[in-house]
């Protein structure tokens, strides 16, 4: 359990206002598909779809294509 729970503290966490910003990125760099994979490759559509336990994978998704 003490490694489970270190494990989450060193995972970074990220917020919506992340999400947009490295969305924000993606699209000033013509990178729009990359946008739209990130949303199918959690599960959402836009935004208002993107819950908080999809934020990490949606920032990483990103940040590891640009």
């Amino acid at each position: 359990k003490a490694a489970a729970e270190a494990k989450a503290a060193a995972e970074t966490t990220y917020t919506i206002e992340d999400c947009k910003a490295w969305a924000m990125k993606a699209l000033n760099a013509k990178k729009r598909p990359i946008v739209q994979e990130a949303f199918e490759n959690v599960g959402a559509t836009s935004f208002p779809t993107l819950r908080p336990e999809m934020f990490n994978d949606f920032v990483d998704y990103i940040s590891s294509r640009l």
